[in-house]
C-alpha cells in the first residue's frame, strides 16, 4: 500500500509513539539529572509531579476546547515541560538560597519569602511568553494557530500551577537544610562572570562572528522537504515509499486539468467516414450528441503534447491521461492511433465500470477538460516542489503552447507546497510580530527602552544561530522545524527575565555593576544552568527517533538551550555592564 493517506497514518503513528517512548525516557533522564543536582527526594519528586500536573491539565482543557494535536501542535508537550521546569527549578533554588541565608525561619516564613522575590519576575516571564506564542495566532495555518493558543493555555496553567501545587507539596515535608554538594563542584557560572569581566573583547568578536554566520546560514535556508525524508533509511515506510518511487512511478500525487477553449461543434466533412458508421449513427447520435464531436485531432495532440511534457521531466514517474489510452490504442491497432470516431464510439459504448477506470478520470467533455494525474518521485534527491511546479506552469505555456487561464495545477503537491510556502511567510511575520510583542514587554515591565533593545538583541541571539545552523546544515524550514523560532525565543526570554530581575535587585546594594554581575551569577545562574541541563540532557534522547522531524526537533531544541544559556551569561551581562541601563551605578575598582 501507499499514497498520501498512508503517509499521513504513518506520521501520526510515529508522533504517537514519540510522545509515549520519549516521554517516558525524558522523564527518567530528568529525574536522574534532578538527582544528581539536588541529591534529595523532594527537589526530585516535586518538579516531576508538578511537571505532569500542569502538562495532564493543559491537554484536558486543550480537549475539552476541541483543539486537535497534530504533527505541528504536539510540540506545545515539550515546550510546557521546559517552562514549567524553569519556573519549579528556580523557586528550588531561590529556596536554596534564602535557606541559607535565614536557617532558623519556618518553612512557611521560607516560602513566603521565596515567593515574595520570585513571583513578580515569574509572572514577567509568562506575560512575555503570552505575548510571543500569541503571534502565531496570527497565522493564516491553523495547526499553528493552534499551537499558539495551547502555549497561552500551557503557560498560564504552569505559572497557576506552580505558584499553587509547589508550595502546598513543599508544606507537607519538614524543612531540612539543603545538600549543596553539586553547587560547591559547579563553578561554570563563576568562569563565565570573570569572562565578561576579563575578555569582553572576546565575547564581542565571537557575537560578531555569530552574526555573520548566522546571516550567510539563514541566506541559505529552504522551504522544502519530501514525504521520504521525514523516516529513517531503516524503516518500513521508507523502504515501502523507495519501492513505490522506483519500480511503481511515484509517491506524491499531482494533477493538471487542461480546459479547452470554447468553439462550435462542427461536423467533419469525411464522406469515408460518414458511409462507414452510416449503419448505426442514428442511434449513436440519440446516445450522445456531443461526444462524437468533443474527439477532434486538435484536442488529442494537445493532449498528448502534455502528456510527454510531463513524463519528460525527471522528477516525475508515472503520468495517466487520455493519452495513455491513446499509446494503447498505437499497440492495439499495429502503431495506428485510434480515430476521432472510435474514440467517441468507445466513450458511449463502453459500460460504466470500464469507462469510469478508462476514461472518466481524465475527461470531462460537459466542461471541455482534460485531467492528468502525475505522481511526483519523492525520493528524488533534486527534487524541489516549488521550483517543479513552477517550471511545469512555464513548460505548458512554452513547450505546449497552452494559455496560462487555460490550465491549473491542483492536488495534493500543490497542497503541500503552499502550506510550505505559508509556513515559511508565515515563519517572517510571526517572528516580526513576537520580536515587537516581546520588545514592547520588556520596554512595559523594565520601563527602559535600553533595557528593552538591550533584551531583545540577546533573545534574537539563539534564533540567529539556529537559523545559521539549519542553513548550513541543509536542514529545510518544515512544519515541525517551523516552530523551534518560537521556542528559541521563549527559553531565551525566561533566562533573560530571571536574570535582568536579579541583577536589578543586587545592583541596588552597592551600584556596583561588575559586582552586582557576579553575584546575579552566583545566585539565579544556578536555576538557569540547571534547569538547561535537565532539559538539554532529556532532549538529546529525541536525537534516537526513527521520525526525522522529532530527531531534528528534539537536536535544534538542545542547540537552542545550550546558545540561549550561553548567551543569557556572557553576552547578556557584557552589554549590561557595557552600556549600564539601569544608571550609572559605580565605578568598579581592581
Amino acid at each position: 500500500m501507499g499514497g498520501v493517506i498512508m503517509i499521513a497514518d504513518d506520521m501520526i503513528s510515529f508522533v504517537k509513539d514519540d510522545i509515549k517512548i520519549y516521554g517516558i525516557a525524558i522523564l527518567v533522564i530528568m529525574i536522574a539529572i534532578l538527582w544528581i543536582i539536588f541529591r534529595q527526594i523532594r527537589f526530585v519528586v516535586l518538579p516531576i509531579i508538578v511537571s505532569i500536573s500542569a502538562v495532564v491539565i493543559t491537554t484536558g482543557i486543550n480537549a475539552l476546547l476541541g483543539l486537535e494535536v497534530t504533527v505541528i501542535s504536539s510540540n506545545y508537550v515539550a515546550m510546557q515541560l521546559i517552562t514549567t521546569l524553569s519556573l519549579v527549578i528556580h523557586l528550588i533554588v531561590c529556596y536554596r538560597e534564602e535557606y541559607a541565608l535565614y536557617p532558623d525561619a519556618s518553612q512557611k516564613e521560607l516560602l513566603g519569602i521565596v515567593f515574595e522575590r520570585m513571583s513578580i519576575p515569574s509572572i514577567f516571564v509568562i506575560l512575555t511568553s503570552i505575548a510571543g506564542f500569541g503571534s502565531l495566532m496570527t497565522c493564516g495555518i491553523l495547526p499553528i494557530i493552534d499551537l499558539g493558543t495551547m502555549m497561552n493555555i500551557g503557560v498560564t496553567i504552569s505559572l497557576i500551577v506552580t505558584y499553587t501545587l509547589f508550595p502546598a507539596m513543599m508544606m507537607l515535608f519538614k524543612k531540612e537544610p539543603p545538600v549543596l554538594v553539586f553547587d560547591k563542584a559547579f563553578t561554570l557560572n563563576e568562569t563565565f562572570a570573570k569572562i565578561v569581566e576579563h575578555h569582553s573583547r572576546i565575547i564581542v568578536t565571537v557575537a560578531i562572528a555569530l552574526g555573520l554566520f548566522s546571516i550567510l546560514g539563514a541566506s541559505r535556508l529552504v522551504v522544502e522537504n519530501s514525504f521520504i525524508n521525514y523516516f529513517k533509511k531503516s524503516t518500513e515506510i521508507y523502504k515501502g515509499m523507495k519501492k513505490i518511487d522506483n519500480n511503481l512511478g511515484g509517491t506524491t500525487p499531482l494533477e493538471i486539468v487542461v480546459k479547452f477553449p470554447k468553439a462550435p461543434a462542427q461536423k467533419e466533412n469525411n464522406e469515408d467516414a460518414a458511409s462507414a458508421i452510416d449503419g448505426f449513427e442514428e442511434e449513436f447520435n440519440a446516445m450522445n450528441n456531443e461526444a462524437q464531436y468533443w474527439f477532434t485531432a486538435q484536442k488529442m495532440q494537445t493532449i498528448l503534447k502534455v502528456h510527454d511534457y510531463l513524463l519528460s521531466l525527471p522528477e516525475i514517474g508515472n503520468v495517466s491521461s487520455l493519452g495513455t489510452l491513446a499509446k494503447v490504442g498505437r499497440i492495439v491497432k499495429n502503431g495506428n492511433d485510434f480515430d476521432n470516431f472510435e474514440l467517441a464510439l468507445l466513450y458511449n459504448e463502453l459500460p460504466e465500470r470500464y469507462k469510469k477506470i478508462l476514461l472518466s478520470p481524465y475527461i470531462n467533455i460537459e466542461h471541455d477538460e482534460a485531467r492528468f494525474v502525475v505522481r511526483v518521485v519523492d525520493s528524488n534527491p533534486e527534487l524541489r516542489r516549488s521550483e517543479l511546479l513552477e517550471s511545469i506552469q512555464k513548460g505548458l505555456q512554452s513547450e505546449v503552447g497552452l494559455d496560462p487561464q487555460n490550465y491549473h495545477l491542483v492536488g495534493m503537491m500543490v497542497l503541500y507546497n503552499n502550506m510550505l510556502q505559508s509556513l515559511f511567510s508565515s515563519q517572517i511575520s510571526t517572528l516580526g510580530l513576537a520580536v515587537l510583542s516581546l520588545g514592547a514587554m520588556f520596554l512595559f515591565l523594565f520601563r527602559s527602552l535600553k533595557i528593552a533593545l538591550l533584551a531583545m538583541t540577546v533573545n534574537m541571539v539563539p534564533v540567529s544561530v539556529i537559523f545559521g545552523i539549519m542553513g548550513f546544515a541543509n536542514i529545510p524550514l518544515d512544519m515541525m522545524s517551523i516552530t523551534i523560532a518560537s521556542i528559541a525565543l521563549g527559553i531565551t526570554v525566561d533566562n533573560t527575565i530571571h536574570y535582568y530581575y536579579r541583577f536589578r535587585e543586587e545592583l541596588q546594594i552597592d551600584g556596583d555593576y561588575i559586582a552586582s554581575m557576579h553575584r546575579a551569577h552566583g545566585t539565579i545562574a544556578f536555576g538557569m544552568f540547571y534547569y538547561s541541563l535537565a532539559t538539554i540532557v532529556g532532549f538529546l534522547v529525541m536525537v534516537t527517533s526513527n521520525f526525522i522531524p522529532t530527531l531534528i526537533f528534539g537536536l535544534l531544541t538542545v542547540i537552542v538551550l545550550i546558545t540561549a544559556i550561553v548567551s543569557d551569561l556572557l553576552f547578556s551581562p557584557f552589554l549590561v555592564v557595557f552600556f549600564k541601563p539601569f544608571g550609572k551605578g559605580v565605578t568598579h575598582k581592581k
